[in-house]
């Protein structure tokens, strides 16, 4: 009987320490997005191109409208969004890069966005969408 109770206790500390765990990571997951997302804002500030940081509110309503077609509920919040401009030759490059707080939110929106964009390439028009760790980067590439 001492063992069963002992079990079941070494197994509810075990379950409290991992909600824990998830719980501590989160801010530090957060930080080192928007950590990754400044750094590629002044590259781009570097390379001259014309770059723009969207308000919350923003933010939030351009990955709302990824997800609600999708019936995706992502787990943490985003943590920030840019979007920068550039002209390349005989093309015009609008990209926008999303820091979320989890990896895997990060891949699920960007599947959401490889999805909701394959019919929007033309011949005009050429979409990537790419994902690195917790940053998401969708290139709208025109001409």
């Amino acid at each position: 009987m001492k063992k069963r109770i002992f079990l079941l206790l070494c197994v509810c500390l075990c379950a409290t320490l991992l909600c824990s765990c998830a719980t501590l990571m989160q801010p530090i997951n957060q930080a080192s997005a928007e950590s990754k997302l400044e750094k590629i804002e002044q590259e781009c500030v570097a390379m001259e191109y014309e770059v723009r940081r969207l308000e919350e509110s923003e933010m939030n309503s351009v990955i709302e409208s990824v997800v609600s077609g999708e019936g995706i509920v992502l787990k943490g919040p985003a943590v920030g969004m840019l979007m920068y401009t550039y002209e390349e030759q005989e093309s015009y490059v609008v990209a926008t890069v999303i820091a979320m707080s989890s990896a895997k939110d990060a891949e699920t929106l960007a599947d959401a966005m490889k999805r909701m964009t394959d019919d929007a390439a033309t011949e005009s028009l050429s979409v990537e969408v790419t994902r690195s760790g917790m940053i998401v980067t969708m290139l709208q590439i025109y001409g």
